[in-house]
């Protein structure tokens, strides 16, 4: 799976989302890679 997580003015919806898909992932003993710009 890719997601793309971006919020418009870039303050906490992305760390927000990306906290959640680690949680969903590792919930499912899936592996979740994180990527920052």
């Amino acid at each position: 799976m890719i997601a793309v997580c971006v919020c418009p003015t870039g303050i906490a919806h992305t760390y927000m989302a990306q906290a959640a898909l680690e949680k969903a992932a590792m919930g499912r003993g899936q592996y979740c890679f994180n990527k920052r710009k």
